[in-house]
């Protein structure tokens, strides 16, 4: 009875450790035909262990069966173990090849040596084929039948795929025909010993269900935990598709709105510049195509400014450069940007200010950004005689060393309707209704004021009724310093442009509509200008140059044989003399951060993206040129 109970221990342990391989396998059951094949041998395999239990105990003589409810028991045994070796079948078979799915005809003809050993165990009862029960001086005896080799058919299935694994050979590389002779005989080995040792002693402890549930442990083990990695594998790989999928749906949203918008400002130049062609006798007619064309133009360069600022958000490459800012020149930058357009269009434009500290340390860039575009949506949105109302106060914080500057802009323009106010700060979100349709606009302001309001530590609340206007509220922590600080220099304001006669400018421009538009911009200034192609050339004519004959370089850099940079490069450190130190100007396209970084890296004393603005222009020129 000891050797019994000891048998039931080990079985119970067996149990508990089929349990744990069944509770990680079922989960994964759906991911892949393979899997859920897997999932259906590892629980035919815990049933047949679970019945190994009460057949010890049947041994141990704890309590007995007839001989009916005996047959039924031990024909459930046979069955299960068949069914166990039809399940590992069916799943080796499938991880050869995930689409070679089981058909029902194909199910049937593979389940015929289970069929079999069911049939014979199940007819025992009346002809003692496979086994046979009998019960003497009260004890429970089990015997093999007439027809013991029965019960071994089932390895017909380990046999087959043997033969698969043959077969297979020739056509697989020599790791994947190792990894299924591996797989085959850590099943395969731990039944074929316990069937052995069964045989041999001539006893029944459940010696082979103890080995179908190690061969199934150790099949898990070899096997499955790397298909779980593959599936894992498959699944990051399907999210990543997915990711790639909605960011080409992202980038093909865009384009599209993209084509729109710039079509809509490019139809308006081309054909107003059609229009001056074929009236040109007719000045005031011209200046006002002219007038157009150059409203168009600026919208598109807001536009072109606005894809490459949220770019720029989007890539991560902008960060937080605070700086000591005086609260009165925004003020004043505010005024001189706005103020005139708001007069032309009869729209009422103040600035208040309700500070305790004049200077605070902010991130100025951002911070003007948020005003130009907010103050801009108001402007196109407001009618004329209505207003524009900009408010910056200060209130006390609990935080030591920060206080929290309120911005309130607010309007009387047409509002936003409360379904669209949750999409405001999307991409290119605009409002579908007859009155801001008649309003160019890409829709990218507001998510680039949301996304630097968010970088900045602050908060943005909106507030719009249709018909009433908008109030936007931005709340932003920053640090005052003293009032003895000295506050921010304002440069001064000159009606008058500037002269710089008698000076030389060299332009390295290859494209000849840009090289001719700096021409005529630097002539009109009074300048005597100089072309160079690329930066050959430029270096070129200042080798062939007297030290002081340029005064200044403007320096493309885009270009061919030599850009930019390396011609920048190679007069500072190859030059003598005052050509070393000439005052150059990246005057490019490349508008970015990283690329007015690399400019000064470069050597050079300024940059000036295209197109280029005549003030900014003027303002470079009066710098350098002393």
């Amino acid at each position: 009875m000891i050797p019994e109970l000891v048998s039931s221990v080990f079985a119970v342990f067996l149990l508990v450790l089929l349990i744990r391989v069944l509770y990680r396998v079922w989960p994964n059951r759906k991911d892949s035909p393979s899997q859920g094949i897997y999932a259906n041998f590892v629980l035919a395999a815990l049933i047949l262990e679970a019945e190994t239990i009460p057949d010890l105990l049947l041994l141990c003589g704890i309590f007995q069966l007839n001989k009916i409810a005996a047959s039924i028991f031990y024909t459930t045994e046979f069955t299960l173990i068949a069914l166990v070796a039809y399940q590992w079948f069916k799943y080796f078979v499938t991880i050869q090849n995930e689409k070679k799915v089981f058909t029902r005809k194909r199910n049937i003809l593979f389940a015929i040596p289970t069929i079999i050993v069911f049939i014979a165990a199940a007819s025992s009862y009346w002809t003692n084929a496979l086994f046979i029960t009998e019960f003497t001086d009260g004890q429970y005896y089990y015997l093999n039948g007439t027809l013991p080799w029965i019960q071994y058919i089932p390895y017909i299935y380990i046999l087959a795929g043997m033969g698969l694994i043959f077969k297979q050979a020739v056509k697989d590389n020599r790791e994947k025909t190792r990894k299924n002779l591996w797989f085959i005989f850590t099943f395969t080995f731990p039944c074929a010993i316990a069937v052995a040792f069964q045989t041999l002693a001539g006893i029944d402890y459940g010696f082979t269900q103890a080995g179908i549930c190690l061969a199934v442990y150790l099949s898990y083990v070899e096997l499955y935990i790397e298909e779980i990695k593959e599936a894992k594998r498959l699944k990051d790989i399907d999210e990543i598709n997915a990711k790639l999928k909605d960011a080409n749906q992202a980038k093909t949203r865009f384009l599209f709105n993209m084509s729109h918008d710039i079509r809509t400002p490019m139809n308006a130049i081309i054909g107003y510049t059609s229009l001056i062609s074929k009236n040109m006798s007719h000045p005031e007619k011209c200046l006002d195509y002219i007038s157009k064309i150059d409203k168009s133009s600026q919208y598109l360069l807001s536009l072109i400014n606005n894809v490459l600022e949220m770019a720029s958000i989007e890539s991560g490459t902008i960060t937080n450069d605070t700086k000591t800012c005086n609260i009165y020149t925004i003020k004043q930058t505010l005024d001189t940007i706005f103020g005139e357009q708001m007069k032309k269009k009869s729209i009422d434009f103040s600035v208040n200010v309700d500070i305790q500290h004049t200077n605070i340390i902010i991130d100025e860039v951002k911070v003007r950004s948020i005003f130009l575009n907010l103050i801009s949506n108001a402007y196109k949105y407001t009618s004329a005689g209505g207003s524009v109302t900009v408010t910056i106060r200060e209130f006390s914080s609990e935080k030591e060393n920060c206080g929290l500057f309120q911005i309130i802009i607010s309007d009387t323009g047409i509002g936003i309707s409360r379904e669209f106010l949750p999409h405001l700060f999307e991409d290119f979100a605009r409002e579908k209704n007859s009155d801001r349709n008649k309003i160019e606009g890409a829709g990218l302001g507001m998510s680039i004021v949301k996304n630097y309001v968010e970088q900045l530590g602050a908060t943005i609340s909106v507030d719009s009724e249709v018909g009433e206007g908008t109030t936007f509220t931005i709340t932003h922590p920053a640090v005052p310093l003293a009032q003895n600080d000295k506050p921010a220099v304002q440069e001064k304001v000159t009606s008058t442009t500037p002269r710089f006669d008698g000076k030389r400018v060299l332009i390295v421009e290859d494209n000849d509509l840009n090289a001719e538009i700096a021409y005529e911009i630097l002539k009109g200034l009074g300048i005597q200008v100089e072309r160079a192609e690329d930066g050959i050339q430029c270096i070129h004519k200042l080798n062939q140059a007297s030290d002081g004959y340029y005064d200044l370089i403007l320096m493309d850099i885009q270009m061919p044989n030599l850009n930019g940079y390396e011609t920048t490069r190679a007069i500072r450190s190859t030059m003598d003399g005052k050509k070393s130190e000439l005052p150059i100007l990246a005057m490019t396209a490349n508008a970015f951060k990283e690329d007015r970084e690399e400019s000064v890296k470069a050597g050079m004393n300024g940059h000036l993206a295209k197109p280029i603005n005549v003030i900014e222009l003027t303002k470079e020129l009066t710098r350098n040129l002393r």
